[in-house]
């Protein structure tokens, strides 16, 4: 999770263009997850289509979009410009019957199409969906309709003029879209197209909605009232509103309670600096609602990114700064979808000078703390056995605590492989890292159970080599991560191998550490308490089966000296060897890029035998995959084997290898052999190389 949104939230005041999409920073600090997009259908009117890959428009067919937190983004700036562009599903006119502003709040919703589930249902109690249906704006147990179905009365919406769609190759860009995304009181804009067309919505893999911007200054003289401080008791909301500007003003709050407006009270004039607080009187509200607030002043703000706040019904106070809350309970919490938890995470803050007090520069840390959640990193930072990586820090955490994958696309019944193990049926499927929540948070803050209490009764671990194989019939030792002398519990794999484990041995220790002595050597794998509560989470029931793939793992005491030390370095470009020096020179400061199709090699001028080669990769690397081969002595290039492949490049740079200065050094073992020369060439992006060492046994003393 990036925390830079509290330095420099806002774009920069002065004007600048970008484009933001689902997943992207745009050039800002940091990614854009608050999309909101769905269609609405008059086929099927109580269905709603919010987690749906496509967005789907036409007769009868009315498509939804917001980007929920760009007033916060945009701070007082406002846009000179902007465009929406779709990437085309389907279709050949793109005519459009109209463009509309929405007055009234709506739900995105967590129902899709086609979730293949087996045959399996969830147990519990169904999921009542609130999200946007042809029927309805929000959706529950009361529904609150549209004025006219399909978005269609007067104060559904309201019809934009002046502007313009360019249906050019596989985009449709909608130009003009300025005024209406500049107005803090609308809730996004509402397509009709004449002909039946689908776009890619932003829970498609690839071309999801872009948001082209251009921002200039904000107006700097008038009203400016803002949020300063919410308390939810039992049947009424306290809003606190202070003048951030120079003269009195006067305005009024209004709250909206699953999407019905309750309340709208108004405000004395506030003198500059000061506060003014008013109360509303509501039923009892639970975790599955959601309010929202917005303060308005009489005529325009200068800076509406502090003028509303979004929280579910039973919402933990914070000492915080509101941009904090605001990303929170907009982005972190609701976006943080998994299979098992399609809403998100059911928490929210409000800002208060009665909770827990949350510092910006304790970071992460801090903020896990005012949620009561577990610092995954800390329970697994450890010297894992064959690395001094201090942690990681991929966005997929292999080995750090916790996961923040969409997962919708995979059967609850299935484990998802978060270690580097291949599966056919997990790596078809649609998983996109995120920098939210992982899914053990979420099932802790829904649950709102420790950690602890979600393990599973019984959990099942498959144990692999790297290629998948089951390592059966295999003596292995389990440690808790960093414990020493005696392993936990020495057992040995079925033959198919399965091993049990005890779930109280994480009653002290976030991973375990599986060491299995096989003929190749030792082999090392870990396993993660929150792999556990995951797995349960997805499929309900009590035991949880795990994938654990194991590496070959060879320690420094291991090795002898580098033998490609000062040796030969050709190249595919044909460059002179004094300029490929410096990868064998044992001085990783200079990278030299190796793009698909390139490749650079080391010449042992005669066979040696290797039982290792250790790449130094620069953190700037986008290499998805790299070969490694050889040939010996009177072999031809087409003759060479292959000693080992690097997939993904990224996950074993940050969770194997060793960090320093921008570099990061992997280990690849290999099956011991004799070979001559030494070729590396990536297959996938670009490699960053900036040094090359190839490592033999160690004498035997």
């Amino acid at each position: 999770m990036s925390l830079a949104f509290l330095a420099g939230l806002a774009f920069a005041q002065q004007p600048v263009s970008m484009t933001f999409a689902w997943g992207d920073s745009g050039g800002g600090k940091r990614p854009l997850y608050a999309v909101s997009d769905t269609f609405l259908s008059s086929a099927e009117p109580h269905r709603n289509f919010g987690k749906d890959p496509l967005l789907e428009g036409g007769p009868g067919k009315v498509i939804l979009i917001r980007f929920d937190d760009l007033r916060q983004r945009l701070g007082s700036m406002k846009l000179t410009s902007a465009s929406l562009m779709l990437t085309k599903v389907e279709g050949s006119d793109f005519s459009l019957l109209g463009v509309a502003g929405l007055n009234s709040p709506w739900v995105e919703g967590g129902d899709r199409r086609n979730f293949a589930t087996m045959g399996f249902t969830r147990p519990g109690a169904p999921r009542v969906e609130s999200g946007a249906t042809w029927s309805s704006r929000w959706g529950g147990a009361s529904p609150a309709a549209w004025q006219a179905p399909g978005a269609g009365g007067p104060s559904d919406a309201s019809g934009l003029k002046g502007l313009t769609i360019l249906d050019e190759g596989p985009v449709v860009t909608l130009d003009g879209l300025a005024e209406t995304l500049n107005d803090p009181r609308a809730w996004g804009i509402a397509l009709r197209f004449a002909k039946p067309v689908s776009f890619v919505s932003s829970n498609g893999r690839t071309g999801k909605p872009r948001l082209t911007l251009s921002v200039g200054g904000g107006q700097t003289d008038g009203a400016n009232l803002a949020i300063d401080q919410v308390d939810a008791p039992a049947g009424e909301l306290r809003v606190t509103v202070r003048n951030l500007s120079d003269r009195a003003t006067t305005g009024r709050v209004t709250a909206w309670i699953d999407g019905r407006a309750q309340n709208e009270m108004n405000l004395p004039a506030i003198k500059p600096g000061e506060t003014a607080s008013v109360r509303m009187a509501t039923a009892s509200l639970n975790v599955s609602q959601r309010v929202f607030l917005r303060v308005e002043p009489e005529g325009d703000d200068t800076d509406w990114s502090d003028n509303t706040l979004e929280f579910r019904g039973d919402p933990k106070p914070l000492n915080a700064p509101l941009a904090m809350i605001q990303y929170a309970n907009t982005t972190m919490f609701p976006r943080s979808q998994f299979s098992f938890a399609p809403d998100g995470a059911l928490a929210s803050f409000v800002p208060s000078s009665n909770g827990p007090k949350w510092d910006p520069a304790s970071g992460l840390a801090g903020l896990r703390a005012a949620l009561a959640l577990p610092n995954w990193n800390a329970m697994v930072r450890s010297t894992l056995l064959g690395t001094d990586h201090s942690g990681p820090t991929d966005v997929f955490p292999g080995l750090a605590g916790g996961d923040s994958r969409d997962d919708t696309e995979v059967s609850p019944l299935m484990s998802i492989p978060y270690d580097f193990a291949q599966s056919n049926l997990i790596d078809g499927a649609y998983m996109p890292a995120t920098e939210l929540l992982s899914a053990t948070d979420v099932a802790v803050l829904n649950s709102r159970l420790p950690w602890t209490k979600l393990m599973p009764q019984s959990i099942a671990v498959k144990i692999l080599a790297e290629g998948g194989a089951p390592l059966g019939n295999t003596k292995v030792e389990i440690f808790g991560i960093g414990a020493e002398g005696k392993p936990d519990q020495v057992t040995v794999t079925t033959s198919s191998g399965l091993v049990s484990l005890d779930p109280a041995a994480f009653a002290a220790a976030g991973c375990l550490e599986i060491r299995a002595r096989t003929s190749d050597g030792l082999r090392s794998g870990v396993v993660k308490a929150w792999q556990a509560v995951d797995s349960v989470q997805r499929s309900g029931g009590t035991l949880a089966i795990l994938t654990v793939a194991t590496r070959r793992v060879l320690l420094p005491e291991m090795l002898g000296e580098d033998l490609a030390a000062d040796r030969l370095v050709l190249d595919s470009a044909g460059s002179r060897p004094a300029e490929l020096a410096s990868l064998v020179d044992g001085n990783p400061q200079t990278a030299l890029d190796v793009s698909p199709g390139q490749w650079v090699e080391i010449d042992l001028s005669r066979d040696r035998t290797i039982s290792a080669v250790e790449l130094q990769i620069d953190d700037s690397s986008t290499a998805t995959s790299v070969q490694i081969s050889g040939r010996n002595t009177g072999m031809r290039a087409s003759e060479a084997t292959s000693l080992a492949s690097l997939t993904p490049v990224v996950w074993w740079a940050r969770n194997f290898g060793t960090s320093r200065d921008g570099r990061s050094a992997v280990l690849i073992p290999l099956a011991t052999q004799t070979t001559r020369t030494v070729r590396i060439s990536p297959t996938g992006g670009t490699l960053r190389l900036a040094g090359v060492r190839l490592l033999p046994l160690a004498p035997t003393r």
